[in-house]
């Protein structure tokens, strides 16, 4: 029997009503509304990522699929808070049997066959262990986080991005203090340096992903990526992440690729939108995905100086040039490199962006350098 106790509390039953969008009869209601919101702290998800009975029952549909008839399911709640543990498009659940314990999550809205085919890389090396790929669910081992934090909320246990520090900041940046930039420099350069020792733990952690062939290109990626003393790093969420590529193979597909998209997009604006969507995603997030690579490997392959950035190559140390003859012997192995190395950067542009004040460019400019050596380093050590 597949038994639910996903409970939640009458403060939490408020917080997922305000989230699901209404059509309020006043604008006094409204405003009521965004007060509550506010007060409670919370956020505008998609309604599609809170729990209902639709949702429980796909989930009990594979554990049928995958023979299992006596289990009982919960909400994953935070080791730290208690609070329900759910992403921008899924939530997932706990499942309890006799045995074991385990996870069990929906795959992502863009491309399930490709996310099965990352999962299987990482499976028991830097993702937890995956038991089971179903149709609509995949099951993982249950990994004990309360040992683990993530990058982001080691970054912000700094005291970096304080609000003393974020005000003073301000006023260099945008207040009555903004003619003097070496001040505004410098605090900024402090923001970095505090965060620099995490950072790089992140580089090397997406080189290691690099080392299974896979190119993590969630752009806040720091929340996603867990460690634990004495114990070998974890990341949870593998969504949107995709396989290296090849030039040959991306050549003869791309276009095809492309002229489908092309076809779906234009059924999706006469009106098909339900029927054609899903299929325009996927077809748009894998032609953006090859172009991506296929501009990469063209830059390195008519210049021969895209491998590193200027500033990099002065900080390679002894390995630059190992590196750079490995590279420049492989150019689709340089361009997938690169493109994992740079998409993880756009990460801490975006972190600095939330955390920090004005520009997270500015920022993720002056990490940069050392952020890629760390990344190319670790690959090839």
């Amino acid at each position: 029997m597949i038994r639910f106790r996903c409970y939640r509390s009458p403060l939490e039953h408020v917080r997922n009503g305000l989230e699901v969008e209404r059509e309020y009869p006043h604008y006094i209601l409204e405003n009521i509304a965004d007060l509550l919101r506010e007060w409670l702290k919370v956020s505008w998800p998609s309604s599609n990522n809170l729990p209902n009975k639709k949702y429980f029952k796909r989930a009990k549909a594979y554990l049928l699929e995958k023979a299992e008839h006596d289990a009982t399911i919960y909400l994953l709640r935070s080791p730290v808070d208690d609070h329900i543990i759910r992403g921008s498009t899924r939530i997932p659940l706990k499942v309890k049997t006799k045995e074991e314990t385990y996870i069990i999550k929906t795959y992502d809205d863009y491309d399930s066959e490709l996310e099965k085919q990352v999962l299987v890389a990482v499976s028991g090396k830097i993702g937890p262990r995956v038991l089971h790929l179903g149709q609509d669910f995949y099951s993982e081992e249950m990994v004990d986080f309360s040992r683990y934090t993530n990058l982001d909320a080691m970054c912000f246990a700094t005291g970096a991005f304080n609000q003393e520090k974020r005000k003073e900041l301000w006023n260099y940046t945008f207040g009555s203090k903004t003619m003097n930039m070496q001040t505004r420099d410098s605090l900024m350069n402090e923001m970095v340096e505090a965060t620099k020792p995490i950072l790089l733990k992140g580089a090397k952690m997406h080189a290691e992903l690099a080392k299974l062939g896979v190119v993590y290109n969630h752009n806040h990626w720091l929340d996603e990526f867990h460690i634990a003393e004495g114990d070998k790093p974890f990341i949870t969420d593998f969504g949107t992440s995709h396989l290296f590529l090849d030039p040959t193979q991306v050549d003869e597909e791309l276009p095809g690729v492309s002229k489908k998209y092309e076809e779906a997009q234009q059924e999706y604006l006469r009106g098909k939108r339900e029927k054609i969507l899903k299929e325009w995603e996927t077809l748009s997030y894998k032609r953006n995905r090859m172009k991506q690579y296929q501009q990469m490997h063209n830059l390195i392959k008519s210049s021969r100086t895209g491998i590193f950035s200027q500033s990099a190559n002065k900080t390679l140390g002894k390995q630059e040039k190992e590196i750079e003859s490995a590279l420049e012997d492989n150019l689709p192995l340089a361009a997938n490199l690169r493109l994992a190395e740079s998409t993880a950067q756009g990460g801490i542009n975006k972190f600095f962006a939330r955390a920090a004040i004005g520009s997270g460019y500015d920022y993720q400019r002056l990490i940069g350098s050392a952020f890629q050596t760390e990344f190319f380093n670790q690959y090839f050590s």
